[in-house]
């Protein structure tokens, strides 16, 4: 989950990104872990973009690389937290009541329904009450780049979810997640995560768990 302002402003000082820097992120992994990047740096008021493709394109496409360590100098960053773009199991807990913000979870579906069983001990499987289920993968080509916003905002107009109502995206640990919040950014609309996603719900015995479709 997200660490505190003081020590995210360290660890990126460390990595040489200063205040006012432009900041393209990217990866090598199935799972979109850049998104995850992406959604903290903007959780902290900082902006950032994304390369479309990741690594794999811009290695397909034949553009540079280099290898070794980088040693950059460090540097100063200044974070402003902004609350709005997390949610907490307190506040998800409300929104089953109000109904306020649209639960999303980015999970597969065979997670979500609860048919495969989670993996870690006591953690309990299917889903948070009142949520529609979009796996990540369906906003992303075979190429892994992102889809066109059209087809977008049919992923989740197909799943009953409004893309001009207020989201909370959730999923198993808080990083595929941040896919739905981008690809709603990438719709001109703002989403929160909720951090603690379902290893956080899950394991928690208090809380209500649905199984089976959405």
């Amino acid at each position: 989950m997200l660490p505190n302002a003081g020590q995210f402003a360290t660890q990126l000082g460390a990595l040489g990104v200063g205040t006012g820097d432009r900041i393209v992120l990217y990866d090598n992994a199935p799972h979109h872990t850049a998104t995850r990047a992406w959604w903290m740096l903007r959780a902290f008021g900082i902006e950032a973009a994304l390369l479309d493709g990741g690594f794999a394109r811009w290695v397909k496409e034949e553009r540079p690389v280099e290898t070794g360590a980088a040693n950059p100098a460090p540097a100063t960053l200044a974070v402003t937290p902004d609350p709005a773009r997390v949610r907490t199991r307190d506040q998800v807990l409300a929104n089953i009541v109000s109904h306020a913000e649209q639960l999303v979870d980015a999970r597969s579906a065979a997670r979500f329904t609860g048919e495969e069983k989670e993996t870690r001990p006591g953690l309990a499987s299917g889903h948070i009450p009142g949520s529609a289920n979009i796996p990540y993968s369906s906003f992303f080509n075979p190429d892994g780049t992102w889809k066109h916003p059209t087809s977008l905002r049919l992923a989740f107009e197909d799943e009953g979810v409004e893309v001009e109502r207020p989201v909370i995206a959730t999923c198993g640990s808080g990083i595929s997640a941040a896919v739905i919040v981008f690809a709603l950014h990438l719709l001109g609309h703002p989403a929160a995560l909720y951090d603690g996603s379902w290893v956080e719900w899950g394991a928690h015995p208090d809380t209500p768990k649905a199984t089976g479709a959405a």
